[in-house]
């Protein structure tokens, strides 16, 4: 994966919009195209038709419960994360066989709904 790497002493912030949530991805983030440390995947249904929405560049976030509140999608968020996704477990308890929609997956080190400070930290 190309991206979340950062310097410890300025962490690289990224932004995104929340497309929904996975038992085997995580919360599911469609990353600004600025931010090129996702993979494009299709996710979703145009409203009112069954054409699937692509998006270019969608990492799944494995912070399980403590994302929960960020679920809605349409909603912004902004993080910073690591790739280390090792001791980390999905979102949720999968109830169903499947496979993991992303291959990006990454944990997020800190994560708002308001905009990071100056310069994109």
């Amino acid at each position: 994966m190309a991206g979340c790497k950062h310097d410890a002493d300025a962490p690289q912030c990224y932004a995104g919009t929340v497309l929904g949530a996975s038992c085997y991805d995580g919360l599911i983030i469609s990353v600004d195209a600025q931010y090129p440390i996702g993979q494009p995947a299709d996710y979703g249904f145009a409203p009112g038709d069954s054409t699937r929405l692509s998006y270019q560049n969608v990492i799944g976030a494995l912070n399980s419960n403590e994302l929960a509140q960020f679920n809605k999608p349409g909603q912004r968020i902004y993080f910073t994360c690591t790739g280390d996704t090792q001791g980390f477990s999905n979102f949720g308890f999968c109830n169903h066989m499947g496979i993991a929609l992303l291959k990006h997956h990454v944990v997020l080190t800190s994560f708002s709904a308001s905009p990071c400070g100056p310069a994109g930290r």
